[in-house]
């Protein structure tokens, strides 16, 4: 590379850096609220979904739930599998699978979700306090009503905190 050639690129960096500093939206703020209004629409639907799809993957990787530890161990790495891909990752592919558009980013969103909160309801499902199961059977309530008082209450919290971080 020459210093001639050098110093042209950054004369046409400083052009296009004229351009886009400070960004000016032109005549179309409108359309930038609606792209805006289908991101965030995007973003809720693929963690809406994932959180729907997580709850029950979260009961089935729950070590005081289920005791195949090959089958937990096995879901688990699926969750790491899920967790580990970046979003990015996984957009590409469902881009290539679906197409460009709004799907592939809310299936991506999906799966990267479904993976992290999977793993975190069936942390907080192992975690859950025994004293409200003892509650329940004292008061008179049957081996189901007292495993699901114990796992709601424990999944609960742990999907609200998820959604109030979500909407930060």
């Amino acid at each position: 590379m020459t210093p001639a050639r050098f110093f042209h690129g950054l004369a046409e960096l400083s052009r296009v850096a004229a351009l886009v500093l400070p960004p000016n939206p032109g005549d179309a703020p409108g359309e930038l609220l609606w792209a805006l209004g289908g991101t965030l629409a995007m973003a809720i639907a693929g963690t809406m979904v994932s959180a729907l799809l997580a709850l029950p993957l979260g009961f089935l990787a729950a070590r005081n739930l289920i005791p195949l530890a090959p089958f937990r161990f096995g879901l688990r790495r699926f969750f790491d599998v899920l967790r580990g891909v970046d979003q990015l990752v996984w957009a590409l592919i469902f881009v290539r699978a679906v197409g460009l558009g709004p799907l592939a980013g809310v299936l991506s969103i999906i799966v990267t979700d479904t993976g992290t909160l999977a793993k975190l309801y069936s942390e907080a499902l192992e975690n859950a306090d025994r004293r409200p199961v003892e509650g329940v059977r004292a008061a008179g309530g049957g081996r189901h009503a007292a495993r699901r008082t114990l796992w709601l209450a424990a999944a609960g919290p742990a999907a609200d905190a998820r959604q109030r971080a979500v909407c930060l």
